[in-house]
């Protein structure tokens, strides 16, 4: 079995994790961690775009290195993904490209450009994916 977690970065993605890694050694199967890099928000301000591109992909990695002992101490089968886009559109191109069975993902962890236009990323998901999902509330 294999299982996309898409890990957004927020607190609320460690508990999602957890959830992911219980499964995981329940079922004998790998999680792909992915991560999105959003630059598709940042096109067209009056700033470095290259920079904050940059600067996004730090942070990615600071936070997979933060949650990489979650995996280690669970003891399964893992590998990691970073994409840049839309998370959802990035999420369901990931799920058609490699054959997944289940996406566990939570649904708190929207962006602030999201709220603000009210599509969450979970449901755009839910609406799109060809595979099983777990929301992790």
């Amino acid at each position: 079995m294999n299982i996309l977690v898409p890990m957004d970065g927020t607190a609320h993605s460690e508990k999602t994790l957890n959830k992911a890694c219980e499964l995981a050694q329940k079922q004998d199967a790998k999680l792909t961690i992915l991560q999105v890099i959003e630059a598709t928000y940042y096109a067209g301000l009056d700033h470095d775009y290259s920079r904050a591109i940059t600067d996004m992909r730090v942070a990615k990695d600071e936070h997979f290195m933060s949650i990489k002992p979650i995996l280690e101490i669970a003891g399964v089968d893992w590998d990691r993904r970073l994409e840049s886009g839309d998370a959802a559109e990035c999420i369901v191109n990931t799920v058609e490209e490699d054959d997944f069975d289940l996406i566990v993902m939570g649904r708190h962890g929207q962006s602030f450009i999201d709220r603000l236009f009210n599509t969450a990323t979970s449901e755009s998901v839910l609406r799109k994916a060809d595979c099983d999902i777990l929301v992790v509330k």
